[in-house]
This record gives C-alpha cells, sequence and structure tokens, in this order.
C-alpha cells in the first residue's frame, strides 16, 4: 500500500475491515498496538488520516469501552474512535457516536437514516462536547 501512496495524494484511506489487513490475534494487546501504531505512522508519514473499521465485541456491544471486537488495544492505540449504533427505536436510524479522542473535543452524535444502503444525516450539531 505505501508503494501506491507514493505516487498519488491521499487524504482518506478507510479500511474496511480490519480482519483484510490484521492476520495476528485480535486480543493480544501488544500486537495490535503495534498494528496500529504501524497505522498511524504510516497516516503521520503521508499526511492522511486512517479509518479502519473493526467489529464490536458481541458480548458487550452496549458498553462504549468494548467497541471493538478483542483486545482493549483496538481502542487505546487509536488516535480518535467513532462508534455506530442502531436506535432502540427506529431500525432505519443508526447514531454515530464519537466516544474518544486523543486531540481536540469529542464532536455531538450524528443521527442517520439507512435507505437502500446508505446513510444520510438527519442531524449534525458542529458544536462540540
Amino acid at each position: 500500500i505505501e508503494g501506491r501512496l507514493q505516487t498519488r495524494r491521499v487524504d482518506l484511506l478507510v479500511i474496511d475491515g480490519a480482519a483484510y489487513v490484521y492476520q495476528d490475534n485480535e486480543s493480544d494487546r501488544g500486537a495490535v498496538t503495534s498494528f496500529c501504531a504501524a497505522l498511524n505512522g504510516l497516516a503521520a508519514r503521508y499526511d492522511m488520516a486512517i479509518v479502519l473499521i473493526t467489529h464490536e465485541s458481541k458480548t458487550t456491544a452496549d458498553n462504549d469501552t468494548h467497541a471493538a471486537s478483542g483486545s482493549t488495544a483496538w481502542l487505546n492505540a487509536s488516535r480518535s474512535v467513532l462508534k455506530l449504533e442502531k436506535d432502540r427505536q427506529d431500525p432505519m436510524k443508526r447514531v454515530l457516536k464519537h466516544i474518544k479522542t486523543n486531540r481536540g473535543r469529542t464532536v455531538q452524535p450524528v443521527v442517520c437514516r439507512a435507505a437502500g444502503g446508505v446513510f444520510t444525516a438527519l442531524s449534525f450539531d458542529q458544536k462540540r462536547a
């Protein structure tokens, strides 16, 4: 991937999902931290943002500290963490929550509606929490 980044300008790299690029034990804190550090280094070298999509823990999905399956290092080693939740009252709505940031402040949740495989923001408050 780094070879491609050297030949073109990329502002945002989205990896959907982590299992396609991470082949180690997702519960191994050291391995996860090293992997996330490598992604953070890549982002810094090429002055871009990287979004890594992971699945949440199925056993503790309602707990923000378990927003990623496996080690808590997925969250701890990340600069910022977003979590997409289903709305309990409307199955077509989702809420995108900003649950962690190392730089700056978290932003208010964004309420979205799913239609035809696309999420459309219904509310976006640019005020900071």
